[in-house]
């Protein structure tokens, strides 16, 4: 009787176990599916208030990358209120890898309530661990010509004009392109950014009197394919040495918006592209650099 007791007490934890570990698989697989519902709400809604809205929800989700990129796309929503509210969103996050973006953003911004937003981010993400604007100065030599890094500065990356090999992307688009590229990269732990257009005598300086190891960023996109079900976009992204530009390794991601064709859909397959394709630029950069002090 005693070992048939036991018997049923183990097979009773067991049952417990399973089913605390499917209520778990659930309960995050309708979190996954919270998140992306406020994503694409952020992303395709007409409404502002609503882009708004699902910009504020997501303040209150777990910290990802697909978060942040929806985030840092929404600071440059047409409507303040979207702006404001992704700041705000930000903030609340308290993920310091979108200062980059939150920077670039206040830097540029008009409006005095998103600005102030922004800047209110930017202070309490800066409080959570983010490096203070002294350490840019020191990192670069110069203060005020280059965003701040997240860590120990270890590399100096000056990011490229993007190349369109499909024709898809209007110059405008490019330029916001790089600029994009540019928050991606600035947001890697360790990335001092040159000032663009640095001459190679200042870029050489730079890396001499901070012992930092220079890269150069420079993506391509390779195609754009609309069809009735969606935007596919491939990116090729090149990472080199800088100021001297010899390649070091090729890193490349592709990306498809479903259901959806045009301008705006083609700018969210192209970013979801790089950002696939940067995934693995820390690895690279670690990798480069190991060998080229050996």
């Amino acid at each position: 009787m005693a070992r048939r007791d036991g018997t049923r007490r183990v097979k009773s934890t067991w049952i417990a176990l399973i089913g605390a570990v499917v209520l778990a698989s659930a309960v995050a697989s309708a979190q996954t599916d919270r998140t992306q519902y406020f994503i694409d709400l952020l992303g395709s809604s007409t409404s502002f208030s609503v882009r708004a809205q699902a910009a504020l929800a997501l303040g209150r989700v777990t910290p990802s990358a697909q978060v942040r990129t929806a985030l840092t796309a929404a600071l440059r929503d047409e409507a303040p209120a979207v702006r404001a509210a992704a700041a705000s969103a930000m903030e609340r996050l308290a993920d310091t890898q979108v200062l980059a973006a939150l920077r670039t953003a206040e830097a540029s911004e008009r409006d005095a309530t998103v600005r102030d937003a922004e800047r209110r981010a930017i202070a309490s993400l800066e409080a959570a661990g983010a490096t203070p604007a002294a350490a840019t100065a020191t990192a670069t030599g110069r203060t005020g010509t280059t965003p701040r890094t997240t860590g120990t500065p270890r590399y100096y990356v000056a990011i490229g004009v993007p190349g369109d090999n499909s024709s898809a992307l209007p110059a405008s688009e490019l330029q916001a392109l790089q600029q994009y590229i540019t928050e991606q990269v600035g947001a890697v732990e360790g990335v001092v950014l040159a000032p663009s257009g640095e001459s190679t005598a200042a870029g050489t300086s730079a890396l001499r009197s901070n012992r930092l190891v220079g890269y150069y960023v420079d993506a391509s996109v390779v195609s754009v394919e609309q069809a009735a079900d969606g935007t596919t976009a491939r990116v090729s992204v090149i990472l080199a040495t800088y100021p001297g530009r010899d390649m070091r390794a090729m890193l490349s991601g592709s990306a498809r918006v479903p259901n959806a064709r045009g301008p705006e859909a083609v700018r969210r397959a192209v970013q979801g592209a790089v950002q696939g394709s940067l995934r693995r630029l820390p690895q690279a950069m670690e990798a480069s650099g190991a060998r080229a002090s050996r």
